[in-house]
């Protein structure tokens, strides 16, 4: 399930934020410790999990050690060509912190998105910051999905379906425009 958040984070940063400034106000550690800055970030960081768990406990999704353990086997796996991007989950975490969305390849982001699409996952994007890479990424996984392919192997799979496209798994321009999808001149594709 992917979900644009943006909004919604903020809103509920907002009110985690505000017992943090009083408390910072008021001299109280570690709040008073903390610059403006640190006190927004934790707020939202804050916000992001609370959401994610309420989420995926709304969506009766898997524990979380079952997602541990899928995320883990799909990178292993080779399904996610830049671990780097995304960090790895710990099964005794219940906060999910938002990866990377900058500075990575169309590729990398889809591989990802499609590598965690079947752990249950709970994707909250900030909109803001994810990237011209990123955000075609998500809109390719969304009609992917939306078409019923899921998946490491998706792109492949749609390819073959499709017809008259060369089948290596790879998106590119060919396979977004027979997605319906009109892709940036400036994006990345893949690093090589």
């Amino acid at each position: 399930m992917i979900v644009k958040t943006e909004t919604l984070v903020d809103g509920v940063a907002e009110v985690i934020h505000a017992p943090f400034a009083l408390l910072r106000r008021l001299g109280v550690a570690p709040a008073a410790a903390m610059s403006p800055g640190d006190l927004r970030g934790n707020a939202q960081l804050l916000s992001q999990g609370v959401l994610g768990v309420l989420w995926q406990t709304a969506r009766r999704a898997p524990p979380w050690e079952d997602v541990s353990r899928a995320w883990e086997a799909s990178a292993r796996a080779g399904h996610v060509s830049s671990p780097d991007l995304c960090g790895a989950f710990d099964p005794a975490d219940r906060v999910r912190v938002s990866r990377q969305q900058y500075r990575a390849s169309v590729q990398d982001h889809v591989n990802l998105l499609l590598a965690e699409s079947l752990t249950g996952s709970v994707f909250l994007w900030h909109w803001g910051e994810a990237d011209v890479a990123a955000k075609l990424a998500l809109r390719v996984v969304v009609e992917l999905e939306r078409r019923g392919f899921r998946g490491p192997g998706a792109v492949e799979r749609f390819q073959r379906a499709e017809g008259g496209l060369k089948v290596d798994g790879f998106v590119g321009p060919e396979t977004c425009k027979a997605l319906g999808i009109i892709a940036p001149r400036e994006v990345v594709w893949r690093r090589r």
